[in-house]
């Protein structure tokens, strides 16, 4: 049981087309309350019953996360890790986790930079 593949597919574009509106709202709310950019980071995952989970927050709190979760295997961590590490200060580095078959996963990471929205309509 493990997220041994990183890849890109269509799932995962899938996947980020519908986090989208989650992400915008939370990192707005984030930094409205003082936190920075290069401290958030995101988290979805799809199963094959449709169902999606997600979360935007703290870059370490998802490290740690992505340390404590058995199906990533060593390999893909060192990846990950390194991604999340690696992200510049106006990068969004956002995990995604498709589950390809019954506790079969496929995990990408991609860096995202939001955009920025003029003072008015911030």
């Amino acid at each position: 049981m493990g997220a041994d593949t990183i890849c890109s597919s269509p799932s995962f574009e899938d996947l980020l087309a519908m986090a989208a509106p989650t992400i915008g709202e939370e990192v707005t709310r984030l930094l409205r309350c003082g936190k920075h950019l290069s401290r958030i980071a995101g988290w979805f995952e799809r199963s094959t019953r449709g169902s999606v989970f997600g979360l935007v927050g703290d870059r370490v709190d998802l490290a740690r996360r992505v340390l404590a979760d058995a199906r990533i295997s060593p390999s893909s961590l060192a990846v990950l890790l390194e991604g999340l590490r690696g992200a510049a200060s106006d990068e969004l580095p956002i995990l995604l986790f498709v589950e390809r078959h019954r506790s079969a996963w496929a995990v990408d990471l991609r860096h995202i930079r939001p955009r920025r929205r003029s003072p008015r309509f911030a």
